[in-house]
C-alpha cells in the first residue's frame, strides 16, 4: 500500500510540476480531480515550495529576478539559440 501512495503521489507531483506555469492552484485542483487524483491547495503550495516557486515577490526579489531574467536572455541571445521571431523580439526588448 505504501509503494501506491508514494507512486500516486510522484504522478500528482509532476502533473502539478507540469501544470503550474499554466494555470492557477484552482485550475490545477480542478484538472487533477478530473484526472481522478484529488488534491489540495496545501499540496500545491508544498509542491511550489519545493521547486522554489513564489507567488508573492518584494519589490527585491522581483527586482532581482528580472535581473537574473535579462542576463540569461541577454547571454542566449549572444550565443544564438534563439532563432526567427523570438531573436527578433528580444533584440528590439534588449
Amino acid at each position: 500500500m505504501a509503494g501506491y501512495l508514494t507512486y500516486e503521489k510522484a504522478n500528482i507531483q509532476a502533473c502539478v510540476e507540469e501544470l503550474l506555469p499554466l494555470y492557477n492552484t484552482r485550475d490545477i485542483l480542478r484538472i487533477l480531480a478530473v484526472d481522478g487524483m484529488p488534491s489540495s491547495e496545501r499540496t500545491i503550495r508544498r509542491i511550489r515550495g519545493d521547486l522554489s516557486i513564489k507567488l508573492r515577490l518584494t519589490p527585491k526579489e522581483r527586482e532581482q529576478q528580472l535581473s537574473d531574467i535579462e542576463a540569461i536572455l541577454i547571454s542566449e541571445f549572444i550565443i544564438g539559440d534563439i532563432e526567427d521571431f523570438g531573436r527578433r523580439a528580444l533584440y528590439c526588448h534588449l
